[in-house]
């Protein structure tokens, strides 16, 4: 950009930049509505992250697993069997979360 007596000077956008897709918009017919929510679509798109983040569970739980292993060696027994009781339910259901919402979605 160049300064030019304390204004911006603006790049000037083609007319044909801006006129053409509105005006072929208008000739095909098409509808603002285009643009509006489809079901589906959102929960579509959520698809690779939710396999990411199933595919973190497991060495997640791996870690969490050693873990409760080694305080299990420190004698801190109680806590052991908690952490890997809950670290199987945890991997459980990230595991079966698309399942049971799948399920859920066919409730309706």
């Amino acid at each position: 950009m160049v300064i030019t007596a304390g204004w911006w000077r603006k790049p000037k956008i083609p007319a044909e930049v801006s006129v053409i897709p509105l005006m072929a918009a208008t000739m095909l017919g098409v509808d603002h509505t285009v643009l509006a929510y489809t079901p589906g679509t959102i929960a579509a798109k959520a698809d690779p992250i939710i396999g990411m983040i199933r595919e973190l569970a497991d060495p997640v739980a791996y870690c969490v697993f050693l873990w409760a292993c080694l305080r299990f060696i420190m004698h801190q027994a109680p806590e052991a069997k908690s952490m890997m009781k809950d670290c199987a339910w945890g991997y459980f259901l990230v595991q079966m979360a698309p399942v049971f919402m799948g399920m859920i979605r066919d409730v309706k």
